[in-house]
């Protein structure tokens, strides 16, 4: 699973607050869900809503744990590399124009 490419895309602004948080504690270094749980001060069903929108708008990839495949490692996307790899609309394209 961590080999998937997917494209990536926008994240709203309060998901962008919560990777923000997550990358100052962690980089690029993997990291489970109860740090998640831990960094962002969250209970553990808002944490997987939010790992999981992180992870579908590209800007993370997930692997399994050595010790239990039922539990996933997380790690991010660099910011410099969320930016050189951007999906835009069209329409997105044309602001400011």
């Amino acid at each position: 699973m961590a080999n998937e490419v997917s494209p990536v895309k926008a994240l709203p602004k309060w998901l962008q607050y919560r990777y923000a948080i997550l990358w100052k504690a962690h980089k690029s270094k993997s990291f489970s869900q109860e740090a998640a749980e831990k960094d962002l001060g969250m209970p553990r069903a808002t944490v997987r809503v939010i790992l999981s929108e992180i992870r579908k708008a590209g800007w993370m990839t997930i692997e399994f744990e050595a010790t239990d495949i039922r539990k996933f490692r997380y790690i991010l996307k660099s910011p410099q590399a969320i930016c050189e790899s951007m999906e835009y609309s069209p329409k997105e394209m044309m602001v400011g124009v």
